[in-house]
């Protein structure tokens, strides 16, 4: 007589063997045991009286009740102990919390996307633009530097302008690899005394910490990228008293390059400048955009004379250790010097002329005949440029180094010591 499963036999080995389905709950398989033992056994055919349940398995039975109650309470300790440990993971501990309010403390005054944080527990967590730290805090990403404010003393600056004197605002739209790519990448003020017959040439670093009309006191650059022309003007009248006259907004290094033609120039380098470009690899690397080499250069400290693809390079180099210039010296050493070799070699047409054609790519606030009149004063009247009308602003020891909250290096200035040297050199009496 053949025999049918019962349902809880077909439940428990359609669990157990069928490969097409999962891997049974463990309750489920306790539920699965137990219709296994009390289910009645169908018989094939109808009519057949039922079999008695067999002594086997009721021999068996107190043993398999057991053995379900053990599992159940197997099953419970594990789940107690896990409600038990997930909320103490969620709680943590009073150093934890401590070292988490530093952390959020920091991420307040946020500036540089990648830094070292020093906590009050002595540890160093690096912050990364991942914004994720050992605390798994988010959106971390900043130095542990508090935000800088200063107020500024402009009332002392008394602007000055005076017809005989124009200031032309030279600003360079060009940018190293490490620089923020937005706003001038250099500003050189081009000063031309008529009174006095004389020229001066001055750089205005554009990390100067400044008062901006109508805006939050910033870097001069601030001011530049969200006002333009006009409103970087009137934050040079009022922190330094100078007049701007016309702004050119130029690349330096295509002007550099248009001059060309001039030839080599002589140039006085530092030891440190003439090391880092006979040797660095930077050096090679600008030499080979310019589809040249350095080898075979020995550039040594004092005057050079150097190509037009060296004269690029130097006036390329930012800040390198050992030397006092930055980049916006270095353009300046080459403006003078293009200026000194066209009054000393070219007629006075031939220079306006090549000044003109470098200047052809410039957009300018003010009209070419105007633009060009002030050139053609330099040239024809041979004015000449002082080595004290050369300088950059701020002066050395008349700043001091902060660092804003957003995480860009200022130069605070001594506003008075500042305008009162401009003032002594562009409007001498």
């Amino acid at each position: 007589m053949t025999k049918v499963r019962s349902q809880g036999q077909f439940a428990a080995e359609d669990m157990f063997f069928s490969p097409q389905r999962a891997r049974p709950e463990p309750l489920r398989v306790i539920y699965c045991f137990y219709c296994m033992r009390e289910a009645p056994v169908r018989q094939a055919t109808s009519g057949m009286v039922k079999q008695k349940p067999n002594k086997r398995r009721k021999k068996h039975g107190k043993k398999n009740t057991v053995a379900i109650i053990g599992v159940c309470a197997l099953l419970a300790v594990l789940i107690f102990a896990f409600l038990w440990e997930k909320p103490k993971a969620n709680n943590p501990t009073a150093e934890d919390t401590s070292l988490l309010d530093d952390i959020m403390e920091a991420a307040s005054t946020s500036g540089t996307s990648k830094s070292s944080l020093s906590t009050s527990q002595g540890q160093v967590l690096s912050i990364s633009d991942a914004g994720s730290t050992a605390l798994s805090t988010t959106n971390v990403q900043s130095e542990a530097t508090a935000a800088f404010s200063q107020a500024l003393d402009t009332a002392s600056i008394t602007p000055i302008s005076d017809e005989k004197v124009k200031n032309i605002l030279f600003i360079g739209q060009d940018h190293t690899e490490d620089e923020d790519q937005s706003g001038a990448g250099s500003l050189i003020l081009l000063s031309i005394d008529f009174r006095n017959s004389m020229v001066s040439m001055v750089s205005i670093m554009r990390n100067m910490y400044v008062a901006i009309p109508g805006q939050e006191n910033s870097w001069l650059n601030q001011a530049y990228i969200s006002g333009g022309t006009s409103l970087l003007d009137d934050s040079m009248k009022t922190n330094l008293g100078i007049q701007i006259d016309g702004n050119v907004e130029v690349s330096l290094d295509e002007f550099i390059s248009s001059m060309a033609q001039l030839g080599d120039l002589d140039i006085e380098l530092d030891q440190a400048e003439a090391d880092y470009l006979n040797t660095s690899d930077w050096a090679k690397e600008q030499a080979a955009s310019l589809g040249t080499t350095t080898d075979g250069w020995n550039l040594a400290a004092g005057s050079n004379s150097l190509t037009p693809e060296q004269m690029r390079i130097f006036s390329r180099i930012g800040h390198i250790e050992n030397s006092s210039k930055e980049r916006t010296d270095r353009q300046r050493m080459v403006m003078i010097a293009v200026f000194e070799k066209l009054k000393k070699t070219y007629s006075t047409e031939d220079a306006v002329s090549m000044i003109d054609q470098a200047l052809s790519n410039a957009t300018t606030d003010m009209d070419d005949d105007t633009l060009l009149n002030y050139i053609y004063s330099l040239i024809v009247y041979q004015l000449p440029l002082y080595s004290d009308h050369s300088f950059r602003v701020p002066l050395e020891g008349t700043y001091t180094n902060e660092t804003l909250s957003g995480g860009t290096e200022v130069q605070v200035p001594d506003l008075k010591a500042n305008a009162d040297r401009l003032r002594g050199v562009m409007y001498a009496s």
